[in-house]
Parts: structure tokens; sequence; C-alpha cells
């Protein structure tokens, strides 16, 4: 019933009026600057293109985001570093006087920036005006600001305390204005304790995606990076020759965390006296170790060439653990806690894994002890039986969005080299999911679907498609 009266007939009669309502951002959101979000709207009637623009003002100014586009209901929009948490999106016919704006304000978070070779530090709100120091950008930064880091190596004097939930990324080369440009495989950023200091000390909930850190060192636990009472997520990261001289981790020591640590290398870290070479865990609620590579790390005259675990639950799956030693358990040295590993390549097998009185490993079978034939760079030559052997259900959610499409649920969908996580329906153990193939005197990487690339003289990846060459 329309009008009161209820019309003849199986339908009530009803004029549609043209309209234009906001779907997203519609009040409540909070988006980073810097990466690319999804606009949505509905429309009813005879609207063919729209202008979208927003306020940071709640209205006062408007500014322009398009013109004019097709009213398809989407249009991604690059979010720009104008922070703020009195944004308003409107959406207007072009042709007409319909509009619609957001029911309520949504906030942009601001970006930070970082570069080493600034002369002098800026407000650290472009790259014109960067931070020189990675440590000053935290300190600006709040919850949930994201912190980019120009290439380049940056020498520590003192540890960096990493005490907010911030989002720091590596592999920029200081032109960006979208997450999505950054290529953390070729602008290599690197953090370097110059054997004096600790790099990381991490009591939040951080993200740190894409850096080397290299020559950490301390007395105590962690000389790459200290985790205590927190719930991290690192990414993308190569660990290399870090040392703990005691309490262990010459890479990474969590105390009381629950790390999450994925499509990282470990590479000939020392955990000193206490072992684990590459990771201690102590006293750990949840530690998830995912597609990672691990190689040439020394427990010493502990335990744990790679791994020691210490009366906590982990979780190791996908991974490659070769060609790293300790006096108890080449591999994993396990004492008082939970172990559970899976899809895994490891030195001798099981027989890498020590397991101590009051530990604790669940082993369903799928873990081999077989040569992972790694080429160039730990990446796998064609024939290694880490090739399509791992557990899909394994990869976790893509938390930091590195394909920058705005799903941080779906699973990771990258490797170390920025290619897909996944090529021919099951992922690899390791860190790369590429394989390297021998081209005369070159080498290259199938990329599957993307293509074969190689790595020039200059050390910059490249496609190869006939005569014709594109740098990546």
């Amino acid at each position: 019933i329309i009008d009161g009266i209820v019309d003849m007939g199986a339908y009530e009669y009803q004029v549609l009026l043209p309209s234009l309502t906001v779907a997203s951002p519609n009040g409540g959101e909070e988006l980073t600057a810097g990466t690319t979000h999804e606009i949505t709207w509905t429309s009813v009637g005879n609207i063919d293109n729209v202008k979208i623009e927003y306020s940071v003002n709640n209205g006062t100014d408007w500014m322009e985001i398009v013109d004019n586009t097709e009213n398809d209901g989407s249009y991604d929009w690059d979010i720009p570093n104008n922070p703020s948490e009195q944004c308003l999106l409107r959406i207007s016919d072009v042709d007409g006087d319909l509009s619609d704006e957001s029911d309520a304000v949504f906030s942009i978070l601001p970006l930070w920036y970082v570069d080493r070779d600034i002369a002098v530090s800026g407000t650290g709100t472009s790259w014109a005006e960067a931070f020189k120091t990675i440590q000053e950008a935290i300190d600006a930064a709040d919850d949930g600001h994201a912190i980019w880091v120009k290439q380049g190596t940056y020498f520590l004097t003192s540890t960096i305390d990493v005490d907010k939930s911030v989002f720091i990324y590596g592999g920029f080369d200081g032109t960006e204005t979208n997450k999505s440009e950054r290529n953390w495989r070729t602008n290599i950023t690197t953090v370097d304790g110059w054997n004096t200091v600790s790099c990381f000390y991490i009591p939040a909930d951080a993200i740190l995606d894409g850096f080397t850190i290299a020559h950490g060192q301390t007395t105590y636990g962690g000389g790459g990076m200290y985790i205590s009472s927190s719930s991290p997520v690192v990414i993308n990261c190569t660990f290399f020759e870090n040392t703990a001289d005691i309490n262990g981790g010459g890479a990474i020591h969590s105390y009381d965390a629950s790390p999450t640590i994925t499509n990282s290398l470990f590479l000939e870290n020392d955990g000193g006296s206490n072992g684990g070479g590459a990771i201690f865990n102590w006293d750990c609620p949840s530690v998830v170790v995912t597609n990672c590579t691990f190689s040439q790390n020394e427990g010493g005259s502990s335990g744990g060439g790679a791994i020691y675990n210490y009366n906590s639950l982990m979780v190791v799956t996908n991974c490659i653990l070769w060609g790293d030693s300790a006096y108890l358990g080449s591999e994993i040295y396990n004492e008082g806690g939970t172990l559970t590993i899976s899809h895994c390549d490891l030195s001798g097998g099981m027989v890498g894994v020590v397991n101590a009185a009051g530990g604790t490993v669940n082993d369903d079978g799928t873990n081999i002890g077989l040569d992972p034939l790694f080429a160039a760079a730990y990446h796998l030559q064609a024939g290694s039986p880490c090739i399509d052997a791992g557990d899909n259900a394994a990869i976790p959610p893509d938390t930091t969005d590195l394909d920058n499409d705005g799903d941080t649920t779906e699973p990771i969908p990258l490797d170390l080299d920025g290619g897909p996580r996944i090529l021919d329906g099951v992922v690899n153990m390791g860190a790369y999911e590429s394989v390297y193939q021998s081209l005369g005197d070159e080498l290259a990487i199938d990329l599957g679907a993307f293509g074969l690339w190689d790595v020039d003289i200059a050390g910059a990846w490249r496609q190869i498609s006939g005569s014709d060459v594109e740098t990546m």
C-alpha cells in the first residue's frame, strides 16, 4: 500500500526517483594514506557519469578526486597524505543536481617518510620533508600509522624502539605516492647494527615488512630483534649475520610474545651460548613461522641451529631448514614447549629436531629430509623436492595487503621476490616460489603466467621476452 489505498493487481505502483547513495566510505572507516580504497555507491535512474569529491573539514570545503567517471558503482581511490578525523565523501551527478555524502565522518591516517640521504630531518610528511631516521618516524606516529622507508643502509648507534602499533615498510626509491609502487626486492632497505647494537626492540603489535636486518649484536637475546609481550608481524625480511652472546636468538628472541613470521630468510645468524641460531622463543603463547628459509645459522654449544623453542607453543610450516648447526638439534631444539611442524624440509629430516624432556613435537609425516637444491640467493633449482610441496591452507592472511587490493583476509599472495606466492596450484616450501633456470651463463626465474625474469649485470630484474627486455 502506497498513498493509503492498495492498487488493483499484483503490483503496487511506485515512482522511483533518481538517486545516488554513498556506500563506502560512509562513516567510521580508518583509511591509510598511500594505499588504495575502493569507493562504492549505488544509484537509481538514468545517471551516466558522476563526480567524486572529499572533505577533510566535515564538508566546509571539498577537494576533487575525479571530475567525471562512469556511474558503475566503484572507483579506486589512491588515498592522499592529507590526514584528518573529519573526512566526508561526496558523489554528484555530473549532468544534474543529485548528490550524496557519507552518513558520518571517516578518518585518513597519516603517513610518515624516512630517507637516510636527506641532509636534515624535516617534518616527516613527504619525501621532500622526510625524517632521517626510522626512530624519528616512530616517535612522531600514533598507533595505526604507516611509515615508508627509502632504500639504503641505516647504520644504528642505538636500538630502534618500536613501541607503537605502526606499519613500517621498506623498499621505496623515494618517489612513490602509493604503496603498490614499492619494490622491496630491488630497493633494498637495510638496518645495520654495526655489530654493536641490537637492531629492533618490539614491545607493540607492529608490522615490519621489506627489510634486511644485519649485523645486530647484543650481549643478551635477539641480535636482530627482541620481541616482548606483543604480537608483531614480520614479513619479507632477511636476517643476516646477527648475534646474541647469551639468552639465544641471533636473529629474533621472543619473550611472552606471539609473532607471525612469513616469507623471510635467516642466514648466518649466531645464537651464542644459549642457542637458537636464528630464533629463540621463551614462554611464548604462540609463534607462527611460515614459508621461511633457514641456512648456515649457528646454535653453538647449546641447542637449535635454527630454532630453540623453550616452554612455548610454536607452529612451523612450509619452511626449509638446511645446513644449520648446534650441539643438540642441528635445526630445532624443543624444551618444555609444544612444536607443531609440517611440510618442511630439514637437514637429516626429523633427526634434526631434538625434543627434550617435557616437550611435545607434533609431526604429521609431511616433513622431508632431502637436499632442497638451492640455487642463487636460496631460490630453488628445477627438480627441487621443495617445489609444490607445501600446504596452501597454512599461508597466513595478507595483513599488510601486499598486492594493495584492499583484501587483508586473503592468503598472502606474494613471495619474498614479490612474485606470486602460489604457482601450479601448490605453494613451495621456503621463502621463494619462483624457480631458477639455467640460460647458458645466465640465471633466470620462471614466474609462470608472469613470464621469465633474470638479473642484468647491474643487478636489476628484467623480463625476458624474445629480444624485448623490461626492467623490474
